[in-house]
């Protein structure tokens, strides 16, 4: 708006020097047409063309004034004095005249001139002023307060309903409009400004519209000419529609309260930091729970102070908490979940679960006490411990007891047949040969069926070691080197049943043990190569890549004959097969499960009858991301 203003003031000054030109040098010669047609019928000639002269300086300022003075005074002496004496500039008396006329003329232009120039500021300032006004949308008021007269603009009308033909000039128009409430409120304001007790008045008021309603309104003004005993004559100011600014505080105020409320009704601890880390909002169940109140914790440094009072552990809790902080910030996310031991006001240690929620620059944190939660799970882990000791040892008990039997049973038939080859051999007559062969080759096959019933032992030994004890030390792994490890300890069955596919993607390093990872991946491909129908080659496919939010995936695919539902549940229990006696100890799932929980991560199985069965690991990934690897690996065929 204000180029806009510039651009017509600018035209306006352009045509104005232009038309200044014209009139004063038209003005001069129209005079000297006159004296020219007229003679000394119209005046003296000094007379007629001092006016003219005056006339086109006051007309055309100091420049143009200036001009047509010269021009004026060049005519007079040229053509109209030459008939009667000859213009001699070494004459005192004509150089004196030429320089009255240069001299008034030049003086009245200057006079002429700063008077247009002021005029020409006060009418820029007007328009400045008005394209304020209608920009700012600026309703505004005169008042004259010696005949009460108080003029309006259209916009003050406006904004409450009007056209400004029907708002009466005078100052009721305003008063009368008034809420009542605001009018006791502003009453003494005005009054003080109007005694010279206050330069100026700015205030929020309510103002009746057209169709009834409230405006809201900020007004402000002050009085502008006073008498010189100091009665005030004339007052002005300006009226601003903020009825749209008062909704928007009156929601803020609305959200504010029932945001308040929430936090005061929430049944979990609380609390609200700015980004000044100052703790502005605590909800009773802060205090409730852990005792302290906002006065007790002013900031994070003093929380941290007093609920961590060990230092060491005070290091630990502010380095994982800022580095959570840190990745939610950048990534636009919740801060996770994390337990810490709190201590709280009376001296009492709970265990927390703490996260955070960033709201702009500042952090709503809430907090749960899982003291309770975590010692009941603690009695229930026990108890499942124990349970599972007991279904161990039942299941031990069921899978030892029948090779158990066997070697029983062998080692006393051999020990009876060996017997009675020694009386045989020791007896006076002579062994019959084929007798003696048949008799030791049934030992042989004895003996070896104690031999293989001694190995199943051991396996199912050896499985229940691996059982106890999947918490091996863990290291960044790449996946791909654990699952090329497993590739090598598969047996040769595996090869005869199914090519297996690997298929890599971005996928970045686990905090893992890479043997154990290996074991899972061999047992679940295992168990895929088994899991595919006699009679045909099936396919089974390894895949790595990203998985939930911060967790690596590795499934493990066949397309065999699948897991009926009702069966889905139990087999990740010990010793639950469902191949025939003698064909699996039931462990090998058992102890995939076990590994994979220990390392921190989930063991999921989805299957189809007859459409085949996906096992899915997701194990945590490290802190930092491996580089990018190739969008898949070449198909290894075993």
């Amino acid at each position: 708006m204000e180029a806009q203003g510039r651009r017509v003031q600018e035209r306006g000054v352009t045509g104005t020097v232009t038309g200044r030109y014209a009139v004063a040098v038209g003005t001069a010669c129209l005079a000297l047409a006159l004296k020219l047609i007229l003679g000394d019928y119209l005046a003296p000639p000094y007379i007629l063309f001092f006016a003219a002269v005056m006339l086109s300086a006051m007309l055309g300022g100091l420049g143009p004034g200036l001009v047509a003075t010269l021009v004026s005074a060049g005519l007079v002496y040229v053509f109209l004095f030459e008939p009667r004496f000859t213009l001699r500039l070494d004459h005192p008396r004509d150089l004196a005249g030429l320089a009255v006329f240069v001299v008034i003329g030049g003086a009245v232009s200057a006079i002429a001139d700063q008077r247009r120039k002021a005029e020409d500021r006060a009418r820029e300032s007007e328009s400045r002023l008005l394209l304020a006004v209608r920009g700012g949308g600026l309703g505004l008021w005169d008042w004259d307060l010696r005949s009460g007269r108080c003029k309006y603009n259209e916009r003050w009308a406006a904004m409450l309903g009007h056209e400004l033909d029907e708002i009466e000039e005078n100052g009721s128009s305003w008063e009368s409009r008034i809420h009542p409430d605001d009018r006791m409120r502003i009453q003494p304001i005005l009054e003080a400004n109007m005694r010279g007790k206050a330069d100026s008045w700015a205030w929020e008021q309510r103002l009746r519209h057209k169709d009834g309603h409230w405006v809201w309104v900020l007004g402000a003004g002050a009085v502008v000419e006073r008498a010189p005993d100091g009665t005030p004559l004339r007052a002005a100011g300006t009226h601003l529609d903020i009825s749209v600014q008062k909704q928007a505080e009156a929601a803020l105020r609305s959200s504010e309260e029932h945001f308040r409320l929430l936090v005061s009704s929430l049944p979990i601890p609380l609390s609200f930091n700015n980004s000044d880390q100052e703790i502005v909002t605590l909800n009773p169940k802060f205090t409730e729970v852990l005792g302290y109140t906002q006065a007790d914790i002013p900031d994070v440094a003093t929380w941290f102070r007093k609920a961590y009072p060990d230092e060491a552990y005070r290091a630990v809790v502010a380095s994982i908490w800022g580095e959570q902080l840190r990745k939610a910030v950048e990534r636009g996310s919740d801060i996770r979940p994390e337990e810490y031991r709190v201590t709280c006001k009376d001296g009492r240690v709970r265990t927390m679960s703490i996260s955070g929620t960033p709201v702009g620059k500042d952090l709503l944190v809430t907090m749960l006490d899982v003291t309770e939660g975590r010692a009941m799970q603690a009695k229930l882990a026990l108890a499942s411990r124990l349970a599972a000791i007991g279904t161990l040892v039942t299941g031990v008990a069921h899978e030892i007891n029948n090779p158990l039997a066997a070697i029983m049973a062998g080692t006393g038939t051999a020990t009876e047949d060996v017997a009675e080859l020694q009386g045989i051999l020791r007896g006076g007559s002579s062994p019959d040969p084929e007798r003696l062969a048949c008799r030791a080759a049934e030992v042989q096959q004895m003996l070896g069926d104690v031999t293989s019933s001694a190995q199943r032992i051991a396996g199912i030994v050896k499985d229940l070691s691996v059982f106890g004890r999947p918490d091996q030390d863990r290291r960044p792994t790449r996946l791909n080197d654990a699952i090329q490890k497993s590739l090598g300890w598969l047996p040769p069955f595996v090869a005869e049943r199914a090519v297996i596919r690997v298929e890599v993607e971005e996928a970045p390093e686990a905090m893992a043990s890479e043997s154990q990872i290996a074991q899972v991946v061999v047992n679940l491909v295992e168990n895929a190569a088994l899991a595919i129908p006699d009679g045909r080659k099936g396919n089974v496919r390894i895949r790595l890549g990203r998985g939930l939010p911060e967790m690596v995936r590795l499934e493990v695919s066949d397309d065999g004959r699948g897991i009926a539902p009702e069966l889905i549940e139990r087999i990740f229990e010990p010793f639950f097969t469902t191949r025939p006696q003698g064909k699996g100890t039931g462990l090998g799932l058992s102890i995939c499960n076990a590994i994979v929980t220990a390392h921190g991560g989930t063991l999921t199985v989805k299957s189809e009858v007859g459409r085949g069965t996906t096992f899915r690991v997701e194990l945590p990934e490290v802190a930092h991301e491996a580089s990018p690897r190739s969008a898949a690996e070449p198909v290894v065929e075993c």
